[in-house]
């Protein structure tokens, strides 16, 4: 009874945890494109799902109730989209015959294990590639013409960037056992290694690209230029920037992390580096077991100090703690496989933290990256209805138009010419009060001098707005120094 219990748990919690992964796989997939096309979050979210299924290749002996979890969870997953291709083998492609490879069995064949991945970007693609062929086209239509060009800015290259560096791990290593384990002579199989060559190389060229544009910098005359200038700007911040403009076409590399920081600044391919490790650790030494998971577990470990040292960001530390945990207990399988001193019902409880924190590691995500697509949204929203705002509203204008006759005085005030006018003439010589009202205005104006010469009547000023309307009436006695 107790058994049947724990084997319920186990078929519940693997149900979970797969419609988790899927919900989270479509929310990862979604999320690039909510946050045009800029978000570095959506990468590390989807990272974790590829991590997971690395760490099942660690060659320890795994408890029962684990393997029938990640067995169960496989179940979850979704059908091969390239399956209709395969004519000759109808998906009964052969498995690979090494290590932990081959008690998962794992399938030989790219487009098996990965067509979910491959179709992604591969849509991606073709909507970039329409994209580009639809903009010249309809340069005449301005507003079509913005929305496509809009558009194809979006999907070219962020989103791909997003999808092509989330799949890293899962591409890289299923096209590793495709080109080692090349069993099958099939047009299917056949397009699934191209694919698998093609990954292959598209990868090292990518991250030696990155690493150009990442850590390019000025050039030194220009430099010195840059830094006389900030050194002679009044800014606070004399310093001069150290590396060249990143282009917004790869701006997701770095959206989520300081770009003034070597660390920061290349965090992304220090992850890439990590997972490419993993790789190699889970491809090649399959057969020296306790050293497969401690070596795994120290990678793990030294990047999860790096980057609690070097960042403080929420998503990436669960996944990399949770990671390290993983590791230390495969070191503890590793052993038990020599030394067989743990018992069964330990081992089982061990496997049961281990479901259980797969299980909150992945809920967690799939919440992180739910909330993360509703703010997105938000934001996005909040702009459009300050956009539409700001196109109703009328545009409010300061000019102002004073008027001169014979008792008032006409002159045009702009922005860019502002009048300098003073109603206070208590300072002012008749002579400088006529030289300002002529050069106020070219127009004829009358001054007023009473007979005993001493004293004038200062005009009317009638100032007149768009706006408002109003009369402003000054008369002051002004001491004549006219000889």
């Amino acid at each position: 009874m107790k058994d049947e219990l724990i084997n319920n748990t186990v078929t519940s919690a693997a149900k979970l945890t797969g419609f988790a992964m899927q919900a989270q796989s479509i929310a990862t997939s979604v999320l690039p494109a909510v946050t045009g096309g800029v978000s570095t979050s959506a990468m590390l979210l989807v990272g974790f799902l590829a991590d997971v299924d690395i760490y099942k290749y660690i060659n320890v002996d795994f408890p029962e109730n684990f393997v029938s979890f990640c067995r169960q969870m496989e179940e979850t997953s979704l059908p091969n989209i390239f399956q209709n291709l395969d004519t000759e083998n109808e998906g009964d492609n052969p498995s690979s015959t090494i290590g932990k490879f081959q008690f998962w069995d794992v399938s030989t064949t790219l487009l098996d294990n990965s067509s979910v991945a491959i179709f992604k970007n591969l849509a991606t693609l073709g909507v970039i590639l329409v994209l580009n062929i639809l903009v010249p086209i309809f340069k005449g239509y301005p507003r079509l013409h913005g929305l496509l060009n809009k558009i194809r800015r979006l999907f070219m290259w962020n989103i791909f960037l997003s999808y092509f560096l989330g799949d890293f791990s899962e591409l890289l290593l299923n096209s590793m056992i495709q080109l080692r384990e090349n069993y099958v002579s099939s047009a299917y199989a056949n397009l699934s290694f191209a694919f698998a060559v093609l990954i292959v190389i598209a990868y090292p060229l990518l991250f030696v690209y990155l690493v150009y544009k990442l850590n390019k910098k000025y050039p030194l005359q220009m430099n010195a230029e840059r830094g006389r200038a900030y050194r002679s700007s009044p800014r606070i911040n004399h310093k001069s920037p150290k590396w060249a403009e990143i282009p917004a076409s790869i701006g997701i590399v770095v959206e989520d992390f300081r770009e003034n920081n070597s660390f920061t600044r290349n965090f992304q391919l220090i992850l890439m580096l990590e997972s490419f490790l993993q790789i190699l650790v889970v491809f090649f030494p399959q057969e020296n077991r306790l050293a497969q998971a401690v070596i795994y577990t120290i990678i793990v470990v030294v990047y999860t100090l790096l980057s609690v040292w070097h960042l403080q960001m929420a998503i990436l530390l669960i996944n990399l703690i949770s990671k390290a945990i993983m590791g230390i207990m495969t070191i503890v399988f590793g052993s038990n496989d020599i030394a067989r001193s743990i018992s069964q019902a330990s081992l089982d409880r061990m496997g049961l933290t281990l479901i259980v924190l797969i299980l909150l590691v992945i809920g967690a995500n799939f919440l992180i990256s739910v909330v993360l697509i509703i703010i997105s949204l938000y934001e996005w929203i909040k702009e459009w209805i300050a956009r539409h705002k700001k196109k109703t509203l009328k545009p409010h204008t300061n000019n102002t138009r004073i008027t001169v006759t014979r008792n008032n005085f006409i002159s045009e005030q702009h922005p860019s010419r502002p009048a300098d006018i003073s109603l206070d003439h208590h300072n002012l010589s008749n002579s400088q009060l006529f030289e300002n009202t002529s050069t106020t205005d070219k127009s004829p104006s009358t001054i007023n001098v009473l007979p005993n010469g001493r004293f004038i009547d200062v005009p009317r000023l009638r100032i007149v707005s768009k706006k408002n309307r109003w009369d402003i009436s000054k008369r002051s006695p002004i001491k004549d120094h006219l000889s």
